[in-house]
């Protein structure tokens, strides 16, 4: 999906326009516009049946009405296209909540072109997470 997603006009445009936006003169500056994307135009919900929505259809939301709605895991693909569609190497994590494999949230991990390191990506938090290591898994 998000392979997909990054070809998605709508994703593309606003990655580009992100760039513009927050005059990135490095990649720090990119990942802090999809943070402030997401800090101003999406809100948190608990989603009861799980679904993931596609990143174009929340872009197309928050074009329309100033914001999108979803769960960490529709933040996490929606983050993850972004940094795809401009060159960043994604992957997400995730973490268990109990015994039968089951996963509490998800995340994305982000790798800047040029770089060998992995940086957490998790708008849902204020602060860079500390997650207990034994339950993070990659997906």
């Amino acid at each position: 999906m998000v392979r997909d997603s990054a070809r998605d006009p709508a994703v593309r445009r606003a990655a580009l326009d992100l760039v513009q936006t927050c005059y990135a003169s490095n990649y720090e500056d990119f990942v802090f516009g999809v943070r402030s994307l997401f800090c101003r135009n999406f809100r948190w919900i608990d989603e009861p049946d799980e679904m993931v929505t596609p990143p174009g259809r929340l872009l197309r939301s928050i074009s329309e009405t100033g914001c999108a709605w979803g769960d960490c895991d529709d933040g996490a693909v929606l983050s993850a296209a972004l940094f795809y569609s401009v060159g960043f190497s994604v992957r997400f994590r995730a973490i268990l909540e109990a015994p039968d494999g089951s996963f509490c949230h998800v995340f994305t991990e982000y790798r800047a072109p040029n770089s060998d390191l992995w940086k957490i990506f998790d708008p849902s938090i204020s602060q860079l997470p500390r997650y207990d290591s034994s339950l993070v898994s990659e997906v």
